[in-house]
């Protein structure tokens, strides 16, 4: 959790950044949906994670692209509030300001910015660092 915090306030003061890490985050998501795994769980490595982090602003009411992930990714609402919806499942998490909403990978989501504010968000992706072993 430690790693992951500290990626998560670098990210605040930098747009994107990367990050490698030898444990795996304990986070799990919010709301109704259920727990998401921590991070080296997710991916086929022997505990080894490179992070990305990406800043952004979602506008007021408005979406991100509908997309789809390779790997897991979390997001963490910095300001503003978020429904975060499986257009496969149809679950949906809404995280406000210090929460964090996880989306599985390999399926559609859409993120949008709720009662006519717009949010901050931090996109938080994993992979497998190169030459781990599964």
């Amino acid at each position: 959790m430690r790693i992951l915090t500290i990626a998560v306030l670098a990210a605040m003061a930098a747009p994107t950044m990367a990050l490698a890490s030898a444990e795996a985050p304990a986070v799990t998501s919010l709301g109704p949906a259920r727990a998401a795994a921590p991070l080296a769980e997710a991916l086929p490595t022997n505990g080894k994670v490179r992070m990305a982090v990406a800043k952004t602003t979602i506008p007021a009411g408005e979406s991100l692209p509908e997309h789809m992930q390779p790997t897991l990714r979390y997001i963490y609402v910095v300001s503003g509030r978020v429904r975060v919806s499986n257009l496969v499942t149809g679950e949906a998490q809404e995280i406000g300001p210090g929460q964090m909403a996880a989306e599985t990978k390999g399926q559609l989501h859409v993120a949008t910015a709720l009662d006519g504010l717009p949010a901050d968000v931090l996109l938080i992706d994993g992979a497998a660092v190169e030459g781990a072993t599964p």
